[in-house]
C-alpha cells in the first residue's frame, strides 16, 4: 500500500479555500469527520481554519495553525499548490526579458517575431543554449500554452497617495523626467523596489503594481 505524507495548504480567502477543496474533491477525497459529503463546510474557514490538510490516508481536515506548528508540518502556499496541481513550469526572468517575451506573444506571428529579432533575443538571453528546455517551453508559451509561466524575478512597485479630496493619485514622471502625479493608475511610474524607493517621500505609499 502506498504511504503518503500529509499535504498542508495555507489559504487566505474563501476563494482559495474552495479552490483547494475542489482539487481534492475531484480526486474523490473527503473530510475526515462524519460529514463526508464533499461539502465546503466554510464554517471551518470562518472559524479560523486557514490550513487545509490532506491526511496520509487521503482524508481532509482543517486547522487554525497550532496543530501544524506542533507537528512541524511543511506548509505549501496556495499559489505554489495550484502551480503543482496544474503542472505548470515557471521561469523567473528580468523585467526586460519579460517585456520582450510578452511583446513576442502579442505579435500575430510570435515565432517569426523571434527570428526577426534574433540578435536582440541572443543578447537578452545569452545564457540560454539553443534547443534547451527553456527554449522549447518558450515556444510553447508563445503558441498559447498556459502550462508555461514567465514571471518577474523581482516584483514591480508604484507610489500611491491621496489628494485633498481623498482620491487616489499615483506618482509618475513627465516627458522631461520631472516628478508629477496622475489619477490614472496605468500611467503610474513602476519600477523595482530599489528604484521606486529613490522617489519615495512621506506623501507616497509604496504599493505592489498588481495589488
Amino acid at each position: 500500500m502506498t504511504k503518503y505524507d500529509e499535504v498542508v495548504v495555507r489559504v487566505d480567502t474563501v476563494e482559495e479555500y474552495r479552490a483547494v477543496l475542489d482539487k481534492w474533491f475531484d480526486k474523490g477525497y473527503d473530510w475526515i469527520t462524519s460529514l463526508c459529503s464533499q461539502d465546503y463546510h466554510e464554517g471551518y474557514f470562518h472559524g479560523g481554519g486557514r490550513y487545509l490538510i490532506l491526511e496520509a490516508d487521503r482524508r481532509i481536515s482543517s486547522s487554525s495553525g497550532q496543530y501544524v506548528r506542533d507537528e512541524n508540518l511543511k506548509v505549501t502556499p496556495f499559489k505554489e499548490f495550484m502551480v503543482k496541481e496544474r503542472g505548470e513550469v515557471t521561469y523567473e526572468v528580468s523585467e526586460d526579458q519579460l517585456g520582450f517575451i510578452k511583446e513576442a506573444r502579442e505579435n500575430q506571428y510570435p515565432a517569426s517575431y523571434l527570428m526577426v529579432h534574433d540578435d536582440e533575443y541572443v543578447n537578452m538571453f545569452s545564457d540560454v543554449e539553443y534547443g534547451t528546455t527553456f527554449e522549447r517551453d518558450l515556444l510553447k508559451y508563445l503558441s498559447g500554452d498556459e502550462s508555461v509561466v514567465f514571471q518577474l524575478k523581482d516584483p514591480l512597485f508604484m507610489l500611491k497617495g491621496k489628494d485633498t479630496d481623498g482620491d487616489a493619485v499615483y506618482f509618475r514622471l513627465n516627458t522631461l523626467d520631472v516628478p508629477t502625479y496622475t489619477y490614472d493608475k496605468p500611467d503610474a511610474f513602476v519600477a523595482s523596489l530599489k528604484v521606486i524607493t529613490r522617489w519615495n517621500t512621506p506623501f507616497w505609499e509604496i504599493v505592489l503594481v498588481d495589488a
